[in-house]
């Protein structure tokens, strides 16, 4: 299965019609991506907004602004978008123009190619834009080039829009899920007491690269024993003992999108303590609670109560600010709508969740109960499974 733009752009132009939005000048990367299949990799890396930009009309194509560098690939990687390109201090032969080059881009005049698109395919009466994470330069000139009043913001519409995934994100997102369950489970048979945290996240790297060529990102959150705080660089200081209770969290990146789960495990089978059993038969019931709940038509917001009404009955004093999350292709793999206490919105077939369950203590160490699912018409898919308690030594060969 290949991802069909024709596809994303129907749901796109669909939502705004619902919203009477004219147009939508969109500028985060992961909106940029899911609006016309191509990942700027400047946008990503930098994050200066102005890298890439995507122009969506209400009818019509969808136009990708991109740099001169990338112009090639982005019209190698797309399929019904326009591609236009703004010039860069590269040479580039093919597309020599005789000019002199700018020490860098220009990073306004993605907006002005931006602003005459816009004009020259819709009536601009109301203009989407994306009004968190915009400069301040770039929102000035936005309102000198419309009426203000015409600005609105449209991430309400994006957020809508990538709710119910698309057949080809499942399978994406099925597929890393299970990449992701693989590569915990090889990296808890590698760990050995006495290792470093360093040395198992750097085998938790090099498993998850390894599983599959599409693999091109990976992200972990790891906590190990009493140190429950997790560390973007891992500290080779601390050493995993025998009972310890690993949290282990993280993603694998493909097609664009992550995946995410969560898992706890006990070094050498047992953990070194019974509270530690205890901990996780609590978390695991909240778990089970939330599955068999997850129904089409069933408020998010009730099953949150449920959930952590179960894990109080065994630990009174557990709070908890959401008990999933949404998947799809933020970089940060958390997207609307969160399993939260206030949110009234109703589970519906073709949307994806995490669940989450998490514990995290010095004494009784860390845990997560997150597995993914997607809704279907009578419940749920698990694209994951749970351990039914700490012991992983029986799940050899699985995931």
């Amino acid at each position: 299965m290949l991802r069909d733009q024709r596809v994303f752009q129907e749901k796109l132009q669909a939502q705004m019609e619902r919203e009477g939005l004219d147009v939508m000048l969109i500028t985060s990367p992961e909106a940029v991506f899911y609006c016309t299949g191509f990942a700027s990799q400047f946008l990503y890396i930098s994050n200066r907004i102005g890298m890439a930009m995507a122009v969506v009309p209400a009818h019509g194509e969808i136009t990708l602004i991109v740099s001169g560098f990338e112009k090639l690939a982005a019209q190698q990687a797309v399929e019904h978008v326009q591609v236009e390109a703004y010039p860069v201090w590269i040479y580039i032969k093919d597309l020599d123009d005789g000019k002199e080059k700018a020490a860098q881009p220009d990073m306004n005049e993605t907006f002005r190619i931006a602003v005459e698109i816009a004009r020259a395919k819709t009536k601009c009466r109301k203009i989407g834009v994306q009004m968190e994470g915009l400069p301040f330069q770039k929102w000035e000139y936005l309102c000198q080039e419309f009426d203000r009043a015409a600005l609105v913001d449209c991430e309400p519409a994006l957020r809508s829009v990538r709710v119910r995934k698309t057949d080809w994100e499942i399978e994406v997102i099925r597929k890393n899920t299970r990449l992701l369950e693989r590569a915990m489970f090889e990296t808890y048979h590698s760990i050995r007491p006495g290792m470093t945290e360093q040395e198992i996240c750097s085998n938790w790297n090099k498993i998850s690269f390894s599983l599959s060529d599409e693999v091109y990102n990976v992200f972990h959150t790891h906590v190990m024993g009493e140190n429950w705080s997790p560390r973007l660089i891992p500290d080779e200081r601390f050493r995993v003992r025998e009972g310890d209770v690993i949290r282990m969290d993280g993603a694998i990146w493909t097609n664009g999108y992550g995946s995410d789960l969560g898992r706890a495990c006990a070094i050498g089978g047992k953990a070194a303590k019974e509270s530690m059993d205890d901990v996780y038969k609590a978390l695991y019931e909240g778990y089970q609670e939330l599955i068999s709940s997850v129904k089409p038509g069933v408020r998010l917001c009730d099953v949150f109560h449920r959930v952590v009404g179960t894990v109080r009955r065994y630990i009174p004093e557990y709070r908890r600010g959401h008990v999933g999350h949404s998947l799809g292709c933020n970089r940060f793999s958390e997207e609307y709508p969160f399993i939260a206490p206030e949110e009234e919105s109703v589970f519906e077939p073709g949307m994806i969740f995490c669940t989450e369950v998490p514990y995290y203590s010095s004494d009784n160490h860390s845990y997560n109960l997150e597995d993914t699912l997607l809704v279907t018409e009578s419940g749920v898919e698990l694209f994951s499974h749970l351990s039914p308690d700490l012991n992983w030594d029986h799940l050899v060969g699985e995931g």
